[in-house]
């Protein structure tokens, strides 16, 4: 179906203008996403902290989604976040900060940012995710 060729030429060009964006504001060169997968989380599932090794962006574009879905978790990466007294929280000294997305978004993020999963309510949730390398010279 031509329109669905369509779509998904017009969802890659919007990935990309992103993805070059996200890349200036890192201060990196071009990038190109060098792998992506679906990952379909069924109710109950979680994923665990983890980061993407031999990446510099990650991303995740969120498909299949309701309300209640689970958020995604990104950890401080500050190890002595922890061992400070907090009198308040605030934007600069919380150790998680959680997104609760909505059908269509687009999230990208350091790779070496860990991150994870709330407990997922929704059946089927459906994630497209991908990581990247240098534009120019496939590879670090």
């Amino acid at each position: 179906d031509d329109k669905v060729l369509k779509n998904e030429h017009n969802l890659k060009n919007k990935i990309n203008k992103e993805l070059k964006s996200m890349s200036k504001k890192m201060g990196l060169p071009d990038q190109k996403i060098s792998n992506n997968w679906i990952n379909v989380q069924q109710i109950d599932s979680t994923l665990l902290p983890h980061r993407h090794k031999s990446s510099y962006i990650s991303g995740v574009l969120y498909l299949n989604i309701d309300p209640k879905t689970s958020g995604i978790i990104f950890h401080c990466p500050n190890p002595y976040i922890y061992m400070q007294p907090v009198k308040e929280y605030t934007k600069y000294n919380y150790e998680t900060f959680v997104v609760y997305p909505v059908s269509g978004t687009l999230i990208m993020f350091p790779s070496w940012l860990s991150h994870s999963s709330e407990i997922n309510k929704t059946n089927n949730r459906c994630v497209l995710s991908f990581n990247t390398t240098n534009l120019n010279n496939g590879g670090r």
